[in-house]
């Protein structure tokens, strides 16, 4: 080989080792650029979250604050209904009762008139049954005596018809 090609060649390699250097370093020093502007973005978020931590804690506070008195507010409510309810209930009570005391009455009052009103009819049947008695105790001993005078009336028919067999046998 030529003493000239081979500068030409060193040249050329040495260009491109050059190139391929610069080329690497400008790669390293935009991926150190861009960790750096990574950082500064990173720090500044720190610093700003840093500085609106205050704020936040107090909009959280704030927003517990008002859920609770919110909650207060709910149960007081509910205690002053309730206490409502109660003294309601205490007011009417009394009517409550009368009302209940005047059912059991009528009540009570309709039992004794169906009690009356069963005790006179029961007075009334019995007077009348007791009326009708001498008149039943009649009807029953004419029954009774027609009764025995049929069964008589058969006996005899029964002893005749005997009597009358009997004399009509011996011939």
């Amino acid at each position: 080989m030529k003493p000239g090609r081979a500068d030409k060649r060193l040249t050329k390699k040495a260009e491109q080792l050059a190139k391929e250097q610069a080329r690497k370093k400008a790669s390293f020093d935009r991926e150190q650029m861009i960790e750096e502007a990574q950082r500064v973005d990173k720090a500044k978020r720190a610093e700003k979250r840093i500085a609106e931590e205050p704020e936040q804690l107090a909009k959280e506070q704030a927003r517990k604050k008002a859920s609770f008195d919110r909650e207060q507010m709910i149960e007081e409510t509910e205690r002053v209904d309730e206490a409502k309810r109660a003294e309601k209930r205490v007011a009417e009570e009394p009517e409550q009762l009368a009302k209940e005391q005047a059912r059991k009455k009528a009540s009570f009052d309709r039992e004794q008139v169906i009690e009356e009103t069963e005790r006179v009819d029961k007075a009334k049947r019995a007077e009348k049954s007791a009326a009708a008695e001498p008149e039943q105790l009649a009807k029953e001993q004419a029954r009774k005596k027609a009764f025995l005078a049929k069964e008589q009336a058969i006996v005899e028919a029964q002893e005749a018809r005997k009597l009358k067999d009997k004399k009509q046998s011996p011939e």
